[in-house]
Order: structure tokens, then C-alpha cells, then sequence
């Protein structure tokens, strides 16, 4: 990852970096800046504040002046205001691409990512005795209510009419 982006300045893997061409220039940008500026060049208005940011970022040397000129002629054409150029203005960041994380950021990633795998777990345990539970209520709920019928039909004497029934139907079949 020794490629920088041309427009940003950011360090990306060169097989990222693309040629994009705007206003007769062309240069080598990242994936987000190539998506940004396309944005920008078909509505100009709505990605002001991207353009702003990115011509206030400090390219490292990266970004060059053509390039530059470029980006403050598209600001200027389109009626977007000058970028401050106080310091201690307030700035709207322009997120890194493949930027190095800090161990910081890193163990604060890993804790909520083990956060979130015990929750992931905890739901999955549950799911798990939720399935079973259907399972066992998938099985036994029919057979209870054969059992009920089978109640139902030997207490009431339909059970005895049914087999009344099957007993004359034999002795027909007999008779045959």
C-alpha cells in the first residue's frame, strides 16, 4: 500500500487507483474519491461540502497543482463557496480509505465485536431450545388428541355403534 490517492492523498492498494478524468485532467483516484467526483460533476450543489473538504485536506504532496486547479475551478463554476482556509475552522472530514487503524480503535472494535458475537450467541441458544420445544410439541400434540377421540368415542356409545356397524357389514359380506 505504498499508492496514494491523487485526490485525497490517502494510502491505497494500487489496484484500486483507477484513471478518472475531469476537466481535461486526468489522475489516479481511490474507489470513494472516483464515486464522490462523479457525484459531484452531475449535481455539484448537493456534494458541495465533499469538494470543500477535499481541497482543504492535506494530500501529503500527493495531490498536484493542475489537479488542484481542477477541483477549485469545479467549485468556482458551479457557485460553491471558497473553502476556509482558517485552521481553526471547523472541517468536514474526508474518511480514509484503508487508513491504519490505531490499537485504540482496534481493541475498541474487538470489544464490540466480542459484544456482539455473545449476543449473537445468547439468540442462538434461545432459537435452539425454541426448536426443540416445537419439535416435542410437533410430536406429542397429535398423538394427545388421538387419545382424547379415542376417550371421546369409548365413553359415548358411538364407539359401540361403530362397531355394531363393522359387525353387520361383515356378516353381509358372509352371506355373499
Amino acid at each position: 500500500m505504498d499508492e496514494r490517492c491523487a485526490l485525497c492523498g490517502n494510502r491505497t492498494a494500487q489496484m484500486d487507483l483507477e484513471s478518472v478524468s475531469f476537466e481535461g485532467l486526468e489522475a489516479k483516484a481511490c474507489p470513494y474519491c472516483r464515486k464522490q467526483l462523479e457525484q459531484t460533476l452531475k449535481n455539484p450543489a448537493q456534494n458541495s461540502d465533499w469538494l470543500q473538504s477535499i481541497l482543504q485536506v492535506d494530500t501529503k504532496g500527493v495531490r498536484t497543482d493542475e489537479v488542484t486547479a481542477a477541483l477549485t475551478r469545479i467549485c468556482y463554476q458551479n457557485d460553491i463557496p471558497r473553502p476556509q482556509t482558517d485552521p481553526a475552522a471547523p472541517m468536514v472530514p474526508v474518511p480514509a480509505v484503508n487508513k491504519v487503524p490505531t490499537a485504540q480503535s482496534e481493541a475498541e472494535k474487538t470489544a464490540a465485536l466480542e459484544a456482539r458475537v455473545t449476543a449473537l450467541e445468547q439468540k442462538l441458544h434461545k432459537m435452539q431450545r425454541r426448536i426443540l420445544l416445537s419439535k416435542i410439541l410437533g410430536a406429542v400434540i397429535p398423538i394427545l388428541v388421538v387419545c382424547i377421540l379415542a376417550i371421546i368415542l369409548v365413553r359415548s356409545e358411538y364407539f359401540q355403534n361403530i362397531l355394531d356397524y363393522y359387525d353387520q357389514l361383515g356378516e353381509l359380506a358372509n352371506r355373499m
